[in-house]
């Protein structure tokens, strides 16, 4: 089970935090045109 009670998790390597707020954490993600499968992968 996830973090919030649902299933699927992403996990996020440290180096691709850019910045974290008091309610929010900012990531880099490959860019959107990539297929969802290359997401999954990250």
């Amino acid at each position: 089970m996830g973090l919030f009670g649902k299933e699927d998790e992403l996990v996020v390597p440290w180096e691709k935090i850019r910045k974290i707020g008091m309610d929010v954490i900012l990531v880099e993600l490959p860019p959107y045109h990539q297929q969802r499968d290359d997401i999954s992968k990250y």
